[in-house]
């Protein structure tokens, strides 16, 4: 039996999903019609867009950034926030998603003269009252200093459907220290964290994500191989930080279409090899605009890739076990 989509196994739940990284390419048109925000040169279809959104492998990180400007510059009003929210529950609605936790970076939202919580408030009013049972990430970001802003704004949202926050941006040259603080007290107020590492950097971005416990999850976090001894494709060896991700079960919101884009071909994803080591190895999105996929898609090529039935159950339980509970 394809446990996969066995009705017994655990629902579909996706962990790892921006907001505006997964707008849809028509909605964006009308939007930046709206906001008068212009669209890229050459760009008059929904089609024409979608491919223009489409991250390819040998990019840099500037090039694969600088996809968000469009899709934030049209999300600064009430209005816009609640549509864009409401679009991607129902999208992940229809792949199947039963439990899924959106981020986004509510400081990037008010450029408009909307205040943070009116940011929060409108993503929840477009998330409310239909599925998939939705709750929403805040996420700070490296490159700027107001996690401790970001995680005030959680606290009060915690309960009305924000869960916790993530540490996002660019990982080069950026450590988590001038953060870890901030996201220590949102631990403290019974927020869930997550921290985006082990992605563009390798082990050493997630040694330094996980000091004094700060993360419950982390973020791609599949670089952690390098601190592993690897025999044929099997995992033989645990170096420190490997042993302390796997001892602690920190979850790991792997994202196969989203780690290849940025240059590790899915034929050499570790997913599998950390899995098979007893890793807590789950399967997400990222970006289904940028990175063209969906939470069934991304299943069935972690099967072509050779998990088996029972691997990709575990893995949907696992998921399904890390959700951040919304008190």
């Amino acid at each position: 039996m394809d446990r996969s989509t066995d009705p017994g196994a655990a629902p579909l739940t996706l962990l790892h999903d921006h907001l505006d990284g997964g707008l849809r390419p028509a909605t964006v048109i009308e939007l930046a019609a709206h906001a008068g925000v212009p669209l890229p040169a050459g760009i008059t279809t929904a089609g024409a867009l979608a491919d223009w959104f489409v991250v390819r492998p040998g990019e840099s990180l500037a090039e694969v950034f600088a996809r968000f400007d469009l899709p934030i510059r049209v999300m600064q009003t009430t209005e816009a926030l609640s549509r864009v929210a409401r679009e991607a529950a129902e999208d992940v609605a229809a792949d199947g998603v039963r439990s899924v936790e959106f981020r986004f970076a509510p400081t990037h939202h008010t450029a408009g003269g909307l205040s943070l919580d009116a940011v929060v408030e409108a993503v929840l009013a477009g998330l409310a009252g239909a599925p998939p049972e939705a709750r929403v990430l805040l996420c700070s970001m490296r490159g700027e200093r107001r996690t401790d802003e970001v995680v005030d704004l959680a606290g009060r949202w915690h309960g009305r459907g924000v869960v916790g926050v993530d540490l996002a941006g660019v990982e080069v040259g950026e450590p988590v220290g001038p953060h870890r603080s901030a996201f220590a007290r949102a631990r403290s107020m019974g927020l869930g964290v997550t921290l985006h590492a082990g992605e563009m950097v390798g082990a050493e971005s997630v040694a330094d994500a996980i000091v004094d416990d700060v993360p419950v999850r982390i973020g791609h976090g599949f670089r952690i191989v390098e601190d592993c001894r690897v025999r044929d494709g099997e995992i033989v060896d645990l170096g420190p930080t490997a042993a302390a991700v796997l001892d602690r079960r920190l979850p790991l919101e792997v994202c196969l279409t989203s780690n290849a884009a940025l240059g590790t071909p899915v034929e050499r994803h570790p997913f599998l090899a950390l899995a098979r080591a007893g890793f807590a190895v789950t399967i997400n999105t990222d970006n289904r605009t940028l990175t063209p996929c969906s939470l069934t898609s991304e299943l069935a090529l972690a099967r072509r890739l050779g998990a088996t039935d029972d691997e990709l159950a575990t893995m949907r339980s696992t998921a399904a076990g890390a959700r951040f509970p919304d008190p």
